[in-house]
């Protein structure tokens, strides 16, 4: 549970996830007219370490030919919807 050196000012925060508890962090990049960007929890549970992670990755390529996709308001909605479902989490054994 140590925090990796190449990442020395990565905030690392504790998350309680019923009952369990889980280091949470944020990450992200942009690049070549890519992205992404995301939630990782991770916790070690039976001697082994477990991740739940919220990811939203794309494109930042437009093309005026292309059809409209969905907007970036429905997207975000989809990704902070996530956190709600990381919540549900529970382990059964």
């Amino acid at each position: 549970n140590e925090q990796d050196a190449g990442y020395t000012d990565q905030k690392i925060t504790n998350v309680t996830i019923n009952g369990v508890a889980f280091k949470k962090f944020s990450f992200g990049d942009q690049a070549m007219m890519k992205y992404i960007q995301g939630e990782s929890y991770r916790t070690i549970h039976n001697s082994k370490c477990y991740v739940l992670e919220q990811i939203k990755a794309g494109s930042i390529y437009s093309d005026p030919t292309m059809k409209p996709g969905l907007s970036e308001a429905t997207l975000n909605g989809y990704y902070n919807a996530g956190e709600s479902i990381i919540k549900t989490f529970k382990f059964t054994k």
